[in-house]
């Protein structure tokens, strides 16, 4: 009977001893041993804000469930006994539940290397630590363009358009109210999250910049609104990149309104034109009218033609002390331009600039 009960004890003891080494591994492999993750969606094209170690990103659909999460570690990783165990069905959403008291997992794109563990992996996501994307808002471009920009780039979550933005910001009238009004720059935005937040951000930051500069400079003697102020900063900003001619081809815009010459932006023509532009101006263009087509209408066009960087608006403030009427580019391969106080020496430059 002792040796019945002796060999009884050793087997429970030996169980007991087993039971907790496997339980001690299980943690340990949960906590701390790597996933090796199978090939994922090439995200090659997209632009992450943050400079990790990411060997490869995960996709984490809307309405994911636990139970989805723990399925999508199965087919996307090759698991080792333990892992296996530990991401089957109903165990991998009791540790879920265990150590994150029941949250939600939130979608969107995580990064994971050679060091992501199942703990991290289930941590991330429910903690909701996606990797941000970079979307630019670029100077010199329409809304339009934007608007088109992020409807095709893939990140976001809905298509934008006048009726969504105008949900957002319903002090707008018409779409050409936000022209111009958005702040360049690049920002990070959460995979598959709402465009028209980004706008209303960008739009509040240009509008914070705008007042901070207008706080400290006067407008100019021609320019009678802050939307003329906005409008021939978005002409600068479209006639030239190089930035110490920008108070240059100001002060050429400005000099044409004070003797009230036809501003002849070859801008504000194209913009008029719209799709209609295939990438040339020609003779009747420049004869057809449209509200932007300054070679037939006088003065500045009714709203901005395209996003301006700071630099553009300070110029048109502070244009430069010149008598410059006319300016071409020096050639067509160049950014730089002559400048000129005379028809007779623009015509010269030009012919300079047919030449190159």
């Amino acid at each position: 009977m002792y040796r019945r009960y002796k060999r009884l004890f050793i087997f429970i003891s030996a169980s007991s001893i087993f039971l907790l080494l496997a339980m001690l591994y299980l943690i340990y492999t949960f906590l701390f041993v790597p996933l090796k993750f199978k090939s994922q969606i090439n995200y090659a094209a997209i632009n992450f804000c943050e400079k990790s170690n990411a060997n490869d990103y995960i996709l984490i659909k809307k309405r994911s469930t636990k139970i989805k999460i723990v399925e999508m570690v199965r087919e996307n990783t090759n698991l080792n006994f333990a892992q296996d165990i530990l991401a089957r069905r109903y165990i991998g959403v009791f540790l879920w539940d265990l150590l994150f008291f029941n949250s939600h997992p939130k979608y969107g794109i995580y990064s994971v290397n050679n060091s992501t563990t199942l703990y991290d992996l289930f941590n991330s996501i429910a903690s909701g630590r996606t990797a941000k994307v970079k979307i630019t808002i670029l100077p010199g471009v329409t809304l339009f363009d934007i608007m088109k920009s992020m409807n095709t780039s893939g990140i976001f979550n809905t298509t934008i358009t006048f009726e969504t933005i105008r949900n957002k910001m319903p002090e707008l009238k018409n779409i050409y109210d936000l022209e111009g009004r958005l702040f360049v720059d690049t920002y990070c935005v959460e995979y598959q999250s709402d465009p028209n937040n980004l706008i209303v951000k960008s739009y509040e930051i240009f509008d914070l910049t705008l007042k901070k500069i207008l706080a400290s400079h006067k407008l100019p003697n021609q320019i009678k609104s802050v939307n003329d102020l906005l409008t021939l900063s978005s002409i600068v900003e479209k006639e030239t990149s190089v930035e110490f001619e920008r108070p240059l081809v100001a002060a050429v815009y400005l000099n044409r309104l004070k003797k009230f010459m036809k501003l002849q932006a070859d801008p504000t023509v194209i913009y008029g034109l719209g799709d209609a532009y295939n990438g040339n101006i020609t003779k009747q263009h420049l004869k057809t009218y449209t509200p932007y087509n300054t070679y037939v209408i006088r003065g500045l066009p009714p709203n901005p033609i395209s996003t301006i960087q700071t630099s553009s608006i300070i110029a048109v403030l502070n244009p430069a002390k010149v008598d410059y009427l006319f300016f071409v580019a020096k050639s067509t391969e160049g950014k730089s331009h002559n400048f000129s106080t005379t028809y007779e020496q623009h015509k010269k430059y030009v012919i300079q600039y047919l030449k190159n």
